[in-house]
């Protein structure tokens, strides 16, 4: 038996462990629960299964792969792989730490307040540290290190969401070179999923309606380190945030904005703390500097009449405290009704998109989504609306499965589609 290193967890998380009260008002907040109806990665089963192998300690040792019938080894379930070699016990730690979205839902209800989602990157950090984790993170981690991004594309690849661009064709107010007050991080999953490119055309397009120049990193740009860092691997997080703040610094920006909540949530909050310092920089996410422009977008908007319903980004939401401002930029659009879903604010339900889980157990992912999409489908909404580009990519990927004519918009496409109305 081995001993996992508790000198990896802070004070704070040794300390959270035994907070807990065994009160259970986690478990049916757990979206792996409401999604599939196991409750492996509720917030009480983790911290059930990690004290008990932070006291007892916990076999490491590789287990030999099972055989068929036909006496052939199969394959392994989807992302978790035979890598590293796991015990049952590692094998049931792993489950219930990785097949978790980090959304904060258990948090949020927990009364005695346990900061739940740094204590499971604390676990995840833990694990991998044990040479137990699963081998999407590996690979992760090596895209990242060899290519500076999630997607491991080249560097040149970072602007391609530019093209076709009417408003930044004609004029000089984006550029990758320029110097500028504000600079728009536009983050791994903008710059380098299809799926994704609207956000940061949208918001460019808008900043450009209003006058506002701005600049780019373009290929100096790389990854925020939020994946690596929510997968438990934060000194290769920190390297990657002080090779963007050498970026910051050189384009001379003094205001940071971000379409992703990750990216925001990471560059306001993590970065100071990972380096000890606060940074002399104002981040902001898109919707909170749409909301400073309001005032120059909103003789702009044409009525546009629409049922939506809006879902909260766990890492927007929950994670950052932004609930209200995206739904105040939604209502500045004539004609636009916003229903809520059964679970909002602070309780809504996550997209299934966060937490690396889509890498590890991309099934998974799928069910939570789909558990998402019948909430937005119940309220008889006609498109849904959210401000994070996983989020728009988990719930459209959700409603083509389902063959549901429901579509996903960011806050800023919607402004942008009301301001070109004619």
């Amino acid at each position: 038996m081995k001993r996992l290193d508790p000198s990896l967890l802070s004070a704070r998380q040794l300390l959270s462990l035994d907070a807990c009260s065994r009160c259970g008002e986690c478990i049916p907040a757990c979206p792996v629960l409401a999604a599939t109806g196991g409750g492996q990665s509720t917030a009480f089963n983790k911290i059930t299964l990690w004290r008990r192998a932070l006291r007892r300690g916990v076999n490491l040792t590789p287990r030999p792969p099972s055989r068929n019938g036909n006496g052939e080894t199969p394959l392994p379930a989807a992302g978790r792989g035979w890598g590293r070699g796991r015990s049952a016990d590692a094998a049931a730690l792993v489950a219930a730490a990785y097949d978790c979205t980090l959304c904060g839902r258990c948090q949020a209800v927990c009364p005695v307040y346990i900061r739940t989602h740094d204590l499971w990157i604390g676990q995840r950090r833990q694990l991998l540290r044990a040479q137990v984790g699963p081998e999407a993170i590996t690979q992760l981690a090596e895209r990242v290190h060899l290519s500076g991004n999630i997607a491991g594309r080249p560097a040149e690849e970072r602007l391609a969401w530019q093209r076709n661009i009417a408003e930044l064709a004609a004029g000089p107010s984006v550029s990758a070179e320029a110097r500028s007050e504000v600079l728009v991080f536009v983050g791994c999953l903008g710059s380098l999923y299809p799926q994704a490119f609207a956000l940061p055309q949208a918001l460019l397009s808008l900043l450009s309606l209003a006058g506002v120049r701005v600049a780019l990193l373009g290929e100096q740009e790389v990854c925020c380190g939020f994946p690596l860092y929510a997968s438990g691997l934060e000194e290769e997080a920190l390297s990657l945030a002080q090779r963007n703040l050498a970026a910051f610094k050189a384009a001379g920006a003094r205001t940071i904005v971000t379409p992703c909540p990750s990216c925001y949530h990471t560059l306001s909050q993590c970065y100071p703390r990972w380096l000890g310092k606060a940074m002399d920089l104002r981040v902001l996410h898109g919707v909170e500097y749409l909301e400073e422009l309001a005032g120059s977008l909103r003789p702009l908007l044409k009525p546009l009449p629409l049922r939506i319903t809006y879902h909260d980004p766990c890492d927007l939401g929950r994670l950052s405290g932004i609930y209200e401002i995206p739904r105040r930029l939604l209502r500045l659009i004539p004609g636009l009704q916003l229903v809520e879903m059964a679970e909002h604010h602070d309780q809504s339900l996550c997209c299934g998109g966060g937490g690396d889980v889509e890498m590890v157990n991309p099934h998974l992912a799928e069910a939570i989504a789909a558990k998402r999409l019948a909430q937005a489908l119940d309220t008889g909404a006609e498109a849904i609306a959210t401000a994070c580009p996983q989020c728009k990519r988990a719930l459209s990927a959700a409603a083509r499965r389902a063959r549901q004519p429901l579509r996903t918009y960011d806050v800023a496409e919607l402004l942008l589609r009301s301001a070109e109305l004619t």
